[in-house]
């Protein structure tokens, strides 16, 4: 199984580096920084997925849902066993990264992604509800 982290800029290193330092390096991680050093961020991941074996499993992680990175990743859907994840955050690039290869793929990362979105909160709302519980 390989995993691609895959964003504008330096978002996609700076969020392995977060989860590097929480849950430990993998081997199994690439990091592309799409419009960094080149335009064609399309070449980039073209020539990246044919380093890979066909016949691995290829989760490719990005940053924005119909973003310009996204959009190049879904034209490869059919290659390899690609399973793509756009909007990542640091928990979903963690639980990720943790995923037991034994088990049905698939089935965790709809779980992760779940899990993930129940991460995304406005504390301002979790704050004031709290306030009301416990005033009552």
């Amino acid at each position: 199984m390989q995993i691609i982290i895959a964003s504008h800029s330096y978002m996609a290193e700076g969020i392995y580096d977060a989860a590097k330092m929480l849950s430990g390096s993998k081997n199994n991680v690439i990091v592309m920084k799409a419009y960094i050093n080149s335009d064609n961020f399309e070449t980039e991941f073209q020539q990246k997925m044919s380093e890979i074996p066909e016949n691995e499993v290829v989760i490719v992680l990005t940053d924005l849902l119909g973003g310009s990175v996204n959009q190049v990743v879904m034209r490869y859907k059919g290659t390899h066993q690609m399973q793509i994840i756009a909007g990542i955050n640091l928990y979903s690039v963690i639980k990720i990264t943790q995923i037991d290869e034994t088990k049905d793929i698939v089935e965790q990362l709809k779980n992760i992604v779940r899990q993930s979105e129940e991460q995304i909160l406005y504390i301002n709302d979790v704050i004031k509800n709290r306030k009301e519980k416990n005033s009552v």
